[in-house]
């Protein structure tokens, strides 16, 4: 699996328990928001911390500021969108970056990099300008164990004693289990609940009433047409699509028939006649029957989850944990897909 960022939950933010204090306040209702839960974190990984302002209003020009309470040296400082390392912790030099919104190029969190079982505990993220202040707390939970750590056990084992080889394998295998777990858990905390949009079904695709599962029709249907319907391929998008953050989703692919499942940015071509690859921005996987399974074992559930922030897209058997697919997407709303053939159903 492709190594990656151990990311929080940003989407589903809480506003926070903190203060905002100014006596010209550019907006009464603005304050910090915050995780509604630790963030969880594993030894050497990377670590996103949010600090974002609430309704849509960013923190562009002001002063962002993160501390350890009670110490109020800070463990990142940035004014005018420059840092200021002059007082910054020591254990932090070297490991920490002001994370910015792809869209609008504004400071909305914290990376730490290379995190350690100190770092664990409770952080204040403050922004503030001439006229306005107002800041939140969070909390940082470091798991003492993850898979790297496993690797270094295993390399040690190696070196100490061939014939603990029994030893390697059992903890070779454990590492290869924590891994995919570790991956699905994490995203699983963002799953969003999709629902499938009519107006991008391909004709003789038969939505049910709730927008929650997909069949190929009998008959192909007298359909209005619309710029965002496929007419090619028998496929149909998710109603949301998602811009930056993590989001994860689960399909059931059932025991029967062919399909397809992935994701596409809002851009793609739903009209043309062609192979639905990569390179064409269809991120997908497809199960196959003819002339050889194209999976095996064949699937029967499917998670995806998708990092718009690191642009990176994974496609795992749900029941087994092996990751099955791994993409880089385009810099742009990413769309859940779904794909049916023959006798298959999809079911969200």
């Amino acid at each position: 699996m492709v190594a990656k960022v151990s990311w929080p939950l940003f989407i589903l933010l809480l506003v926070a328990n903190g203060q905002s204090s100014a006596s010209e306040s550019p907006a009464a209702n603005v304050s910090v928001l915050r995780p509604s839960s630790p963030i969880v974190a594993t030894l050497c990984e990377d670590v996103v911390l949010p600090c974002q302002l609430s309704h849509g209003v960013g923190p562009r020009g002001m002063e962002v500021q993160w501390t350890r309470p009670p110490s109020q040296r800070p463990v990142h400082l940035q004014r005018n969108g420059s840092d200021d390392n002059k007082d910054q912790l020591p254990e932090y030099r070297g490991r920490t970056e002001v994370i910015r919104d792809n869209l609008t190029g504004e400071a909305v969190a914290l990376m730490i990099r290379n995190v350690t079982a100190s770092d664990s505990g409770l952080y204040h993220c403050q922004l503030q300008s001439h006229n306005f202040s107002s800041g939140a707390d969070l909390v940082l939970d470091v798991k003492a164990k993850s898979p790297c750590e496993l690797q270094r056990e295993v390399e040690k084992l190696k070196e100490a004693n061939r014939e603990l080889s029994a030893k390697v394998e059992t903890l070779e295998k454990e590492q290869e289990r924590n891994r995919k777990e570790i991956g699905w858990r994490k995203g699983r905390i963002f799953e969003e609940e999709v629902t499938l949009d009519p107006e991008t079904a391909y004709p003789q695709l038969i939505i049910s009433e709730d927008g929650k599962s997909v069949r190929f029709g009998e008959v192909k249907q007298n359909l209005t047409e619309n710029p965002k319907r496929f007419t090619s391929h028998p496929c149909v998008l998710g109603s949301k699509g998602f811009t930056w953050g993590k989001y994860a989703w689960e399909v059931d692919t059932g025991d029967s028939g062919e399909w397809s499942v992935g994701a596409v940015p809002a851009s793609v071509d739903r009209k043309g006649d062609f192979m639905m690859t990569p390179e064409r921005k269809f991120w997908a996987v497809y199960m196959v029957e003819n002339p050889y399974p194209s999976m095996s074992p064949r699937p029967r559930r499917i998670g995806l989850f998708l990092d718009n922030i690191a642009k990176q897209f994974y496609i795992y058997n749900a029941e087994t944990m092996d990751l099955i697919g791994a993409f880089f997407v385009a810099d742009e709303e990413i769309f859940p897909l779904f794909c049916v053939f023959s006798t298959a159903e999809l079911k969200l």
